[in-house]
């Protein structure tokens, strides 16, 4: 059996594991850049605002003003989130 690299397949070019909301996106979307279900499409682009709201929020708390990167748990707990309210 051929192992599956995930980390090339996403084009991650770190090795950190990929966040969920990246493995969805690669699983619901064509290659043309649609989606497989309108309900798929609502539940990334949700999780992508909610992450981007709340990076802006903690780089603007961030008394040394630099931005904030989200980590990949936390990312997977918003998506998390989201993905339960859409469902």
């Amino acid at each position: 059996m051929r192992e599956f690299n995930f980390f090339f397949y996403t084009g991650c070019q770190e090795r950190a594991p990929p966040s969920l909301a990246r493995i969805y996106k690669t699983t619901h979307q064509h290659s043309d850049g649609t989606f497989s279900h309108p309900r798929a499409e609502r539940i990334y682009n949700t999780v992508e605002a909610r992450i981007q709201e709340v990076q802006t929020q903690l780089s603007q708390q961030n008394p040394e003003g630099a931005p904030v990167q989200l980590s990949t748990v936390e990312q997977d707990k918003i998506f998390e989130q989201v993905k339960n309210l859409i469902s």
